[in-house]
């Protein structure tokens, strides 16, 4: 019927095309041309209206619409391709034939009496468009073979063409296609399968889809159904070549013979198998249904802490609610829980269910709540500090975080300072909460120092305490902070060079210079000569005994200074040795300048005196005494050289030991006693390293009070703004 159905239609269109085309496909061309100087032509009157056709298509004929065609005479030139028309001279129409030519009239106004025209052939055209189903059938037109594959549009000369359409594996269709003139008209062909077809319904029993891809045999090929098992896995399509044993677009399978043993085999299920072999028909679909059995486990998912009453997913579908017993298929599924405001540990469990066993699954949740950052400028990146620093996102943006103590480091390049926020989840915590906050612009500083390459230790002080500082700085070091208060350290190796603050303003100019203090100080040699009574003092060897409590004591320490006996008035020049730990420094104190110490020091000395060796040096007297003193000492911060000023008190308690050199020996008849306290005002000098500028002093403060280069930046400014004013 459908073949019927279609040359009928074909007929159809043959017959109304043939009433308007009459097999023409040419139309003409007509260019009206100067007359110029014309003879008068053989068999025209002298009163005819003269037409002359210039053309090279052969057969052409004229028709009047006011004379019959033989009243007027037509005259054909063949060596010189024209044609003569000899009318009686009035208005009237002209008509123009050819064979496979449409007709054109002309209409002549008999205004003149010459006329000239050039007459050409153009190719009359058709167009027809032409699909089926299913698409991808081959089109042949004859008998000039023009061939062309569904679905298309096509142009060609105006004329009736014999056409086959043919697909592989369908049965072909001989029809009749007439190009109409300058017009298009629609085909469209159902091709008939001539090939042997499966079409399969495969469902498992529970009505759950497949998590792989059951495995359909056809004797002893495979194929796998893919499309079960993902529903967007792409399916052959029939409008492309037909490949046997291949799954197309609605579950139909193309097979070779007539006969086929069928078999499907999908992990997690018992094969199913048709018994007897099954018949295929020729050009025919054969429908097979099978509902595959499939094994079961047991799922138990257990609250562990603060999950009971959670909706348990798996693979997506929801199951139910923790606690949770169920009967589900063998394989591996993904679990996710859900419980409004807590959140697993995990994103998923991955649970792998084997056949006629159970798998118990804990599940402990976290309390969590919502969180919106709105950090200025935006895109700053928030960090979630911890053994592994993440991401969390660029502002302004919203997350979730776990409950417990969390660190975010707020980070913007571009002139921002890094900071540190602190942020506490737990029960009382709002369910939705928005951290605001603004960075602080940071401002280059150099910082240099009396040393290079010690590391820099730099923490911000009162607001600053947030600020995350480079850790890996060396002096000198190139930083940029906010301005404010800083806690700096400056380290060699192990050993402090320096432990201060530094407040960071505009006025320092983006540069601070710190001093360096050693650990400990050693010197090689100290003099000082006291002002009061012309003593004199050297000391060798003085060096921290404990670092940074400002005790120290010299190797060896002498002081030469005279004695009057009060009862006898006789001066005795008298040399007291101080050996290694019985003489003794403590200061206290610090710089007032960058490179000037102020102290308060207090000194105390003992000496057994020679005489416990019998030794006497000639022309001095011996002690045995207790010495001291207690005063502010000022005390330069130079290289190499340092000066020193001292003012106190100094006190003696102890006995001139008097050496007689009648008996060589010390007689204690000739000893004097020594009760004194004098004040003293003493200048040294002192021996010392080149970096090691310490003064070996407990320092109460250690960046001098007054920053001079601070103090002059500020009123330069100060003073520069007024002027401006």
């Amino acid at each position: 019927m459908t073949k019927i159905k279609h040359h009928l239609i074909l007929w159809t269109l043959i017959f109304l095309s043939l009433s308007s085309f009459a097999q023409n496909s040419s139309k003409f061309v007509i260019k009206d041309l100067p007359i110029g100087n014309v003879n008068m032509q053989q068999g025209c009157n002298v009163s005819d209206l003269i037409i002359f056709i210039s053309s090279n298509i052969d057969g052409m004929t004229f028709e009047s619409n006011l004379l019959k065609t033989d009243s007027f005479k037509q005259i054909r030139y063949p060596e010189r391709d024209e044609y003569v028309i000899c009318h009686s001279f009035e208005p009237f129409k002209l008509t123009i034939n050819a064979p496979n030519y449409e007709s054109v009239d002309l209409d002549i106004d008999g205004l003149k009496s010459r006329y000239k025209f050039k007459v050409t052939g153009a190719l009359v055209r058709g167009t027809l468009s032409f699909n089926s189903k299913p698409q991808g059938a081959t089109v042949e037109f004859l008998p000039d073979s023009y061939t062309y594959i569904t679905p298309f549009t096509q142009s060609l000369a105006s004329a009736t063409y014999d056409a086959r359409i043919s697909k592989n594996g369908y049965k072909s269709i001989d029809t009749v296609a007439v190009f109409p003139i300058d017009e298009t008209r629609d085909f469209y062909f159902e091709l008939k399968p001539v090939f042997r077809s499966l079409k399969f319904d495969i469902q498992s029993i529970d009505s759950m889809d497949f998590k792989q891809a059951p495995v359909l045999w056809l004797d002893n090929d495979t194929i796998v159904l893919n499309g079960l098992a993902n529903k967007n896995s792409k399916l052959e399509s029939f409008d492309n070549e037909l490949i046997f044993n291949t799954v197309y677009a609605g579950n139909i399978i193309p097979v070779r013979s007539d006969y086929h043993q069928i078999k499907i085999e999908a992990p997690g299920f018992n094969t199913y198998e048709v018994p007897d072999k099954v018949r295929f028909e020729k050009g025919k679909t054969t429908l097979l249904k099978a509902r595959l059995v499939p094994f079961y486990g047991q799922l138990n998912v257990i609250d562990e802490e603060n999950s009971e009453g959670a909706d348990v997913f798996l693979d997506g579908k929801n199951v139910g609610k923790i606690p949770l017993e169920y009967k589900v298929r063998i394989g591996t599924y993904k679990v996710r829980i859900e419980k409004p405001g807590y959140k697993t540990q995990k994103d998923f469990y991955e649970a792998t269910v084997l056949k006629d066993q159970s798998l118990n699954i804990p599940v402990a949740m976290n309390l969590y709540r919502q969180v919106s950052f709105i950090v200025k400028p935006v895109r700053t990146k928030v960090w979630l500090e911890g053994v592994k620093d993440s991401l969390l996102g660029h502002t302004p943006f919203k997350t979730i975080l776990l409950k417990g103590d969390h660190t975010l480091r707020f980070e913007k390049s571009g002139g921002y300072a890094t900071e540190k926020y602190s942020l506490k989840i737990n029960e009382k915590s709002k369910d939705f909460d928005t951290i605001r906050y603004t960075l602080r612009n940071s401002m280059p500083l150099a910082i240099n120092a009396e040393s290079d390459s010690l590391d820099v230790e730099m923490r911000g002080l009162d607001s600053l305490k947030n600020m995350v500082i480079n850790s890996k700085l060396k002096t000198p070091a190139q930083i940029s902070v906010p301005y404010g208060k800083y806690s700096v350290v400056l380290r060699e190796g192990i050993l402090k060079r320096y432990r201060g603050k530094i407040n960071f303003s505009e006025y320092d100019n983006g540069k601070i210079k710190l001093p360096c203090y050693a650990n400990n100080s050693f010197r090689p040699l100290i003099g000082e000569y006291n002002l009061n009574n012309g003593s004199y003092e050297l000391t060798f060897g003085q060096s921290y005994f404990f670092g940074y409590t400002g005790l120290s004591t010299g190797i060896l320490n002498a002081q030469i200074l005279t004695f009057q006996d009060s009862e006898t008035l006789r001066d005795y020049k008298t040399l007291i040795p101080n050996v290694f730990l019985l003489n003794w420094d403590f200061r206290l104190g610090g710089s007032i300048m960058r490179n000037l110490d102020i102290c308060a020091l207090g000194r105390f000395k003992y000496t057994p005196g020679l005489k416990i060796l019998e030794y006497n040096i000639n022309g001095f007297a011996d002690a045995t005494m207790i010495t001291g003193f207690y005063g502010v000492e000022l005390s330069s911060r130079l290289s190499y050289i340092n000066f020193n000023c001292k003012a106190g008190m100094q006190f003696f308690d102890g006995t001139l030991n008097v050496f007689n050199s009648l008996t060589a020996k010390y007689d204690e008849a000739l000893a004097v006693p020594v009760n004194t306290k004098m004040p003293v005002i003493s200048l040294g000098v002192t021996i010392c390293g080149r970096i090691d500028r310490n003064n070996n002093m407990l320092r109460i403060w250690q960046q001098p009070p007054v920053n001079f280069p601070k103090m002059f930046n500020f009123l330069k400014k100060k003073l520069g703004k007024k002027k401006a004013e």
